[in-house]
């Protein structure tokens, strides 16, 4: 049953951790202000209605930068309390997220990553979305899907133990027979690779077959790093472990191994 909404920060335990707002992008707006203000006076001479639509962008970008001064998030034991830019206040419990998505955009020279975006969804309907408004954002979805995982991971094992579907993400699950697709469903004896490529995609392969059954984007993968603990949980059990390729999670027991 849903739970009644936390009061903004009411019932959700101590603090533990505080985001500010995103001062770089604040600094960013601020040091262009100037830059219209200059144009509107140029242009009001000899272009008047140029020279005053110069000045209102400037006072528009004034106001998003106070506005931007506004995001905050508290992380408290039991869930999150935050404001947004537009100042509105919204919290909610751990227990209530029903899932989270991220999204991450890389430069396009490094091919490092630069940009964040997390969306929580609750189990009362909401999208709560945490972007670059706000500072460390990757740091704080972290947060998230780890707070969050500690839960999913438990349910995952359960739904697969009782052979109901595991949801990986909009359309997407897997169960005791394999993965499913809409209404199609695709037995794990006929896998040939389960493939995770370095920005998180997921990519199925089907036996005897050129194209991949299905490419799942990473942003639409829930819960992206449960998702990736329980398939590999599976692995170890022996169903799929010769056909699951991730480099990330390669790497990581090659650092365990050489830490013992």
């Amino acid at each position: 049953m849903q739970s009644q909404l936390p009061n903004q920060n009411q019932g959700l335990g101590n603090l533990k951790i505080t985001f500010g707002p995103n001062q770089a992008n604040a600094r960013m707006i601020l040091y262009v202000i100037p830059i219209f203000l200059l144009v509107g006076i140029i242009l009001i001479g000899s272009i008047p209605i140029g020279g005053i639509g110069m000045w209102v962008i400037a006072a528009g970008l004034f106001w998003g930068y106070r506005a931007q001064l506004r995001a905050r998030v508290e992380v408290y034991e039991q869930g999150i309390a935050l404001t947004d830019w537009m100042g509105r206040h919204q919290a909610f419990w751990w227990e209530d997220v029903a899932a989270v998505y991220e999204s991450i955009g890389y430069h396009q020279r490094s091919g490092a990553p630069n940009q964040w975006l997390y969306k929580v969804r609750t189990t009362d309907g909401r999208q709560i979305k945490l972007d670059m408004a706000y500072e460390k954002v990757s740091q704080l979805g972290r947060t998230v899907l780890i707070e969050t995982g500690k839960r999913f991971l438990q349910e995952y094992r359960e739904q697969y133990r009782t052979s109901k579907t595991v949801p990986i993400g909009d359309g997407l699950g897997m169960n005791a027979q394999g993965f499913v697709a809409g209404g199609d469903t695709l037995p794990w004896d006929q896998v040939s690779e389960i493939e995770i490529n370095r920005r998180g995609d997921l990519l199925i392969h089907q036996q005897e077959r050129r194209m991949a059954w299905k490419l799942w984007m990473h942003p639409r993968i829930a819960n992206f790093p449960t998702f990736r603990a329980f398939l590999h949980e599976i692995g170890e059990s022996g169903i799929i472990q010769s056909l699951i390729e991730d480099p990330h999670y390669e790497q990581i027991q090659k650092i365990r191994e050489r830490q013992r």
